[in-house]
């Protein structure tokens, strides 16, 4: 299951499923969410620099090539 955000009178939080299938409620506190929130801007303002996209698209290239070989990981 993908993980959920709601809102209520509980305030903000997160929703997230182990591999058990055992549901977990995380509140997040408004400073833990400025903080997330600062942090995918950040990441956002490096992916607009040369070296971002090249880390994005070398990224993406080596799930690619992982998906399509159905390896594990990176044989050492």
């Amino acid at each position: 299951m993908k993980p959920a955000i709601s809102i209520d009178e509980r305030g903000v939080l997160l929703h997230l499923t182990d591999a058990e299938g055992h549901g977990y409620a995380i509140p997040l506190k408004p400073e833990t969410v400025l903080e997330l929130a600062g942090t995918l801007q950040l990441a956002a303002d490096k992916l607009k620099t040369p070296e971002g996209k090249r880390t994005l698209v070398r990224g993406a290239l080596e799930l690619i090539t992982k998906l399509a070989g159905g390896k594990d990981g990176p044989e050492d």
